[in-house]
């Protein structure tokens, strides 16, 4: 499945929300909905995300930005 819309939002210390959309078509209708999916991962887990999606890392607070 593909999407679009993909994000990563930085919850915690080691905690990120990854999220992303995609569009939904049901068979017999020429409309799609858009659908959104989130799930909670750690920093490996964000870190694949964000390289298979190329979404920049969000900063850490001990970055000062720099990521």
């Amino acid at each position: 499945m593909s999407g679009h819309g993909h994000h990563i939002q930085r919850l915690g210390s080691d905690w990120y929300r990854l999220s992303w959309s995609w569009d939904k078509k049901y068979s017999g209708c020429r409309y799609t909905y858009p659908k959104r999916l989130s799930r909670d991962t750690d920093l490996a887990g964000a870190e694949r995300f964000a390289k298979k999606w190329g979404v920049a890392m969000p900063a850490s607070p001990t970055q000062g930005g720099k990521r």
